[in-house]
């Protein structure tokens, strides 16, 4: 039990003011929660609430300052509160204790004993600090030949993923998670990977119809999942560029757990949690995912080239290329100036990357389809 401060009404108190008329003379402020439970934590001792006290006893941040929580008249070793009293104190102790407590011993990190690093992060002291310091090394080669401006600043890329869901005879819910696009029902896990393929977090659980860009702003905007505390100044965010990093990881995901590639309604409540075990998994048994060291050089040619005018941009609309055309099959023999050229040149050159490449085969192999319809 605590010890009570004064009785279980509100009072007017300052250490500092001996006689009721110095305490008349001077302008009293309410104590917050926070302040109250403050001196339970630091003194033991259980100030009811709306209670005031005058500047002298309260710091810069609106506490009770430690030296005059020890000066406090106990007045019974013994305090009893209702049940609605006592769970509000539960709560404020748990949240204010998250809050002041152990993240304040963290800010102090020469004081933090073996057994808290090891108990609140999994990992000593060593560990902690050897997977801080790898955090640069998570950037792919590339991403730092484009993005980087330091070996610690940190390239993060972000992408929601689908997970597909049963019908559901709720009508709101039903519309909410109806996608029109892909004509299915879906929720949208997000998720954060470095550049060569660790996942960082898994956001969520968001409906079908919310589009990435307003996902991110809200996570961005939310203080509470971690991910603005994580990230420095100058670390960068790859959004809707480059994603094929994470879409391998997404495919990864569904393909290494079964169970969470399509699930039933009443799993939605563990959806999120299924998630994140499973990418705990994938990082623990990690493979990096790398890009071919010759983009390494293309980064740098694009790079050089980024100030430059698009002339091909230019070719395509005064000639209105743009525009839907038929498709007409045709030998290269059968014009005079076609350019020769070589695949390593196309992708050196022209298209940075062998993607545009198989496109184009596919694309080909279509449209001859297409036309013998």
């Amino acid at each position: 039990m605590s010890k009570t401060g004064f009785n279980n009404k509100r009072i007017e108190f300052c250490v500092g003011c001996l006689t009721r008329e110095q305490l008349k003379s001077r302008k009293l402020h309410t104590l917050s929660d926070d302040s109250i439970h403050y001196a339970l934590i630091q003194g033991n001792i259980y100030v009811p609430e709306n209670s005031r006290a005058c500047r002298i006893d309260i710091d810069e941040s609106g506490l009770i300052k430690q030296d005059h929580i020890d000066q406090i008249s106990v007045i019974s070793q013994e305090t009893c509160l209702d049940k609605e009293k006592a769970e509000k104190i539960l709560k404020r102790f748990l949240k204010f204790g998250r809050r002041n407590t152990l993240f304040s011993k963290f800010s102090d990190e020469v004081s933090i004993t073996e057994s808290l690093w090891k108990n609140n992060t999994g990992l000593s002291k060593i560990q902690f600090y050897e997977q801080v310091e790898s955090l640069g090394d998570m950037n792919e080669k590339i991403a730092k030949e484009l993005f980087a401006k330091s070996e610690t600043h940190l390239n993060l890329i972000c992408d929601g993923t689908y997970c597909r869901i049963q019908k559901s005879s709720n009508y709101t819910f039903q519309r909410l998670l109806f996608s029109g696009q892909k004509k299915y029902n879906f929720v949208k896990p997000f998720v954060v990977t470095t550049t060569n393929g660790r996942i960082v977090d898994i956001f969520g659980l968001h409906p079908a119809g919310k589009n990435d860009a307003t996902i991110l702003k809200e996570i961005l905007e939310d203080k509470k999942n971690g991910l603005r505390d994580f990230l420095q100044e100058n670390d960068i965010l790859i959004f809707d560029r480059g994603l094929w990093v994470v879409e391998v990881k997404n495919s990864f995901l569904k393909r290494s757990f079964r169970a969470i590639e399509s699930i039933s309604n009443a799993e939605l409540n563990h959806t999120l949690v299924d998630y994140k075990i499973a990418a705990a998994l994938i990082n623990k048994y990690f493979k990096f995912v790398f890009s071919y060291n010759e983009n390494i050089e293309i980064a740098r040619k694009m790079k050089l080239k980024i100030s430059k005018s698009n002339d091909l941009c230019k070719i395509v609309i005064d000639n209105k290329l743009h525009k839907k055309s038929n498709f007409e099959k045709i030998e290269y023999a059968e014009i005079n100036d076609f350019p020769i050229l070589t695949i390593d040149k196309i992708k050196n050159e022209i298209s940075y990357g062998n993607y545009q490449i198989i496109q184009a085969k596919s694309y080909n192999i279509f449209q001859q389809m297409v036309k013998m319809k």
